[in-house]
């Protein structure tokens, strides 16, 4: 038995020897990185090549979402999860999606079946999170607050949902029981003042103090964003909406040229500016005055959809192979291109997503052109392609996630590939 344990741990060792590739990536800065690359795919038990999205929880595993089931890896191993009907609740579906957790240690699990699972980290088992039964219910969306999570969906209505004492409890919002006019819910929104705004495309709603208060039953809200004293919405006619502190509504501007939810891609705040970027231009409202006027040509992107990275700046892009990067606080931008064009027509629709690391390298993936690294402090950006004989970072250019650990390692998923696993083990500064 012993020889056997030897043998395969000797296998063990020599398969990560095979994988592990140390690639030498001169960043500037700093003298070398050197780093471990570490290829993991269903030859090392991951259930399924195409991972979607990777997310550490606070005991430190990393769990990987994938089109047939879900994933923990230990450093070692792995578990993967599918569906079971057993009549023990499971994970929902095998196409899963995105992961949460909340303050309560919970991991929250989205589906492509817009069915969502709950997992207790501490008691390593799914459970029923509606305490009634009612966890196979369709949502599409979660807003996971500091005490409680708001599931909701179109045409799904909305459920809040509490864990107190040890237990589950849930409340359910919809037209059905006569709360809402309207089960399609278009935003989930909670205000400086903790008070939870629900938008539909037939009324808008406030929940606080244990009451549900409708505030208009007329417009189709489309959009929410909120700010330190004053919460904004934009209606699909493009009306502009503020709501006080005490949750007075008033109409404050219109957008031109808006005349369905196409046409609002997305948002963005600098200080008392809302920078809102429609189909055909960009706007700047301004919080103080209620004045709305065309951006200044730095933020005018027709089109642009917006996302957020881990330091809390703003990436934007709109179909055209460029990602502008915009800083939070001071509304600097700074330009990438990083596809061509043409090749954008190519792919079903952009895909980027960000990591400001823990050296202040920025990492960039994009799905169909690889992974770029831009130092902020010496305004390099380098690009690593699978193609490339002189990088062997990334299997795959049709990339999907990427995130930092809290070790510092970087983690990448592809669409076909599995993930690559890029841990730095030595940095030596330049003198």
């Amino acid at each position: 038995m012993k020889n056997i344990e030897q043998r395969v741990c000797g296998r063990r060792i020599y398969t990560f020897l095979v994988v592990c590739l140390v690639a030498l990536m001169n960043l500037s800065g700093y003298a070398s990185v050197k780093v471990h690359v570490q290829y993991l795919t269903t030859a090392d038990g991951l259930s399924n090549n195409s991972v979607r999205y990777i997310y550490q929880d606070s005991k430190g595993f990393i769990w990987m979402s994938s089109l047939n089931g879900l994933n923990r890896y230990d450093g070692n191993s792995f578990r993967t999860f599918l569906p079971k009907n057993n009549g023990r609740i499971s994970l929902a579906d095998r196409r899963v999606k995105h992961l949460y957790e909340d303050n309560n240690g919970f991991l929250w699990i989205s589906t492509s079946a817009d069915r969502f699972s709950c997992y207790d980290l501490k008691k390593d088992c799914f459970v029923d999170f509606t305490g009634c039964g009612e966890h196979e219910d369709h949502y599409g969306y979660i807003t996971i607050l500091s005490d409680e999570v708001w599931l909701w969906g179109r045409g799904q209505g909305c459920r809040r949902i509490q864990y107190r004492e040890g237990k589950f409890v849930s409340e359910v919002f919809n037209a059905k029981s006569g709360q809402l006019q309207s089960d399609n819910i278009l935003f989930v929104l909670q205000d400086s003042g903790k008070r939870v705004w629900i938008g539909t495309d037939r009324g808008l709603y406030y929940w606080k103090d244990k009451a549900l208060q409708c505030v208009d039953k007329s417009h189709y809200f489309q959009r929410a964003y909120r700010f330190k004293d004053k919460t904004c919405f934009i209606t699909i006619e493009g009306e502009i909406w503020t709501a006080d502190k005490k949750g007075r509504l008033a109409f404050a501007a219109k957008l031109p040229d808006v005349s369905s939810g196409m046409d609002l891609p997305g948002s963005l705040s600098v200080g008392n500016q809302w920078v809102i970027f429609t189909s055909k231009g960009s706007f700047v409202f301004d919080l103080e005055s209620n004045a709305l006027k065309p951006s200044p040509p730095e933020w005018n992107i027709p089109g642009g959809e917006v996302a957020v990275d881990n330091r809390g700046n703003y990436w934007v892009h709109n179909k055209t192979g460029k990602l502008y990067y915009i800083q939070s606080e001071t509304g600097v931008v700074k330009v990438f291109q990083l596809m061509l064009q043409e090749k954008v027509g190519y792919i079903d629709m952009e895909r980027y997503h960000i990591v400001h690391d823990s050296r202040d390298i920025l990492w960039i993936s994009t799905y169909g052109n690889g992974l770029f690294t831009y130092d902020l402090r010496t305004d390099e950006l380098r690009h690593f392609k699978a193609d490339d004989s002189r990088s062997s970072l990334i299997s795959s250019n049709a990339l999907q996630y990427i995130m930092e650990d809290r070790s510092g390692s970087i983690w990448l998923s592809s669409e076909y590939t599995g993930v690559s696993h890029l841990k730095v083990v030595r940095v030596r500064e330049l003198l």
